[in-house]
This record gives structure tokens, sequence and C-alpha cells, in this order.
């Protein structure tokens, strides 16, 4: 955890040993800024140090609670951390009790946001490689080449940022429904160069060290690490009083621990034939 992310939490939250915290809005208003986007995305600055604090807005999308896309987000983030090699920013779940919603906050990535296209394409690609069939296995769809990932030239450390096109949904709130699959089609268009996102990256990249990051966590300590969340969240959105998302939330993680379990099979085979050609 970085020491200054937990302070500033610490700062603005009440109950701050609680996974879920409650935000305390009216302590933000002179330390952070809105953009604009399908979600609110507040800058915000404390004692010098920059961070991210993200809650969904209403959109046209949502046949879910809007929070759910959020909290899929979340997961995802889990499982990337499971990946050594794999960098992404340290995060907390947050909850906004006017609104009754749940929100995001990160820290901020070292380097410089990337986008489809970038003159260090190679150097970037490399960063981005240990975590490659990670990206697949989550359909993280927008993983590279979209501005969904920093990278630092001084380090060669790429980090990937805002999973929320990945699993189940979409980057903008629509659902995914069978486009995410058991079959695991990113397998054949994430890697292809032709791939409109993604693969104009992964061209450069070195699938070896993805299939070696890949193949060193199990699926047993996914499907761990899927449970916990599960359960840790579904507990708290209970104390919040929020059954109704907590309904939605469960019912959300079965399926994709679901899925999850069939294209890891298909990923993993495909990760140990790039070994073993």
């Amino acid at each position: 955890m970085i020491t200054s992310l937990r302070s500033i939490v610490q700062h603005l939250i009440r109950e701050e040993f609680r996974r879920l915290k409650e935000a305390q809005f009216e302590e933000l208003s002179d330390v952070c800024s809105t953009s604009g986007s399908t979600h609110e995305m507040n800058m915000c600055m404390k004692g010098g140090k920059k961070y991210f604090l993200k809650f969904p807005n209403e959109n046209p999308f949502a046949t879910h609670d809007v929070s759910l896309q959020t909290l899929v987000e979340f997961l995802s983030y889990s499982i990337y951390s499971l990946y050594t090699g794999v960098t992404i920013p340290e995060f907390e779940l947050v909850y906004h009790k006017g609104a009754q919603r749940v929100g995001l906050i990160t820290s901020p990535a070292s380097g410089k946001q990337m986008a489809r296209r970038v003159d260090n394409i190679e150097s970037f690609a490399k960063g981005l490689s240990a975590g490659i069939y990670v990206d697949v296995l989550l359909a993280n769809w927008d993983a590279a080449g979209t501005g969904n990932s920093f990278y630092d030239d001084a380090t060669g450390i790429a980090t990937r940022i805002d999973p929320g096109g990945a699993l189940t949904y979409r980057a903008q709130g629509g659902r995914k429904g069978d486009k995410f699959s058991e079959d695991a089609p990113e397998l054949h268009s994430m890697l292809s160069p032709s791939y409109g996102g993604s693969g104009k990256v992964y061209q450069y990249s070195d699938l070896k060290l993805a299939a070696d990051t890949f193949l060193s966590v199990p699926w047993g300590a996914i499907e761990s690490k899927i449970n916990t969340v599960q359960e840790e969240v579904s507990n708290e959105l209970n104390k919040m009083h929020q059954t109704g998302i907590q309904s939605q939330w469960i019912g959300e993680v079965e399926e994709i621990k679901r899925k999850l379990k069939a294209r890891h099979t298909k990923v993993k085979e495909h990760a140990e034939s790039t070994l073993n050609p």
C-alpha cells in the first residue's frame, strides 16, 4: 500500500478500517475537481499528493444498479493484483451515502498516458508484456491502445488503469452479454495485429514473458480471490443496507466465475503452447 494514498484515505474517510468506506464529500470540495465522462472523475490534491476518486453517473445503458460496473472493476483490479510484474494503481472502494453509490479511489500512475499512436510503441509493449494473457482472460478490451495505460520511460514500467471495460462490462457502461464468453475469442482478436486496440501494441510484446506470468497463478488462487472479494463486498453492502445491489453483485460474480474458469483453461493452453510450440 502506498503510504500517501492510505493517509489520504484515512483523512477523508470516516470508517478508515472498513473495506467499503463512506466518503465524506463535504471534506472534498476544496481538494477535488471534476471532469465529465460516463463516470464522475475527481482529481484530488491533498498535501501535494494526487489521487483519483471515481463514481458512476446515470447512463442510458444501465439495466443494473450503476454501481455494479464499479464493483466489477474492483474485482478486475483484484485479479490483476495476483500477478507479479503486472503494475496497477493502489485501489480502494468507497461509498457515497448521499447518492447511494459505490466508487473507487486510486493512486496516480507514473509516466505518460498512452494512446493508439505512440512513438515508443516497442518499449511500451515490452512494459505491458507480463499482463497480456491476463488482459485476455479478463476480456479487458481496452487494456492497451486506448489511453488506459501509462508508460514510464525512465523505469520501463507500464501501468494498467481503469479496467472498467473488463469482464462483463464495456467501458462506456454497456453490458457485453454473450460477447464475454467461455470460448475466450480474445485469444484471436486481441492478439491479432489487425485488432483495433491492444493488437497493435501486443505485436511488439514478449508473449513468453506473458505466458510465464499467467501460468504462475493457478486457477485455484484466482477462484479464491474472487470468492474473497465477493464475500467481503457483499458483507459491506449488507451493512450499508444496499440489498438490491448486493443481490445483483452476488449473481454477477457467479456468472463471472463460471465463465472465467472455462476461459482460464483456454488461455492456459495457449500460454503453454507459446512456451512449448
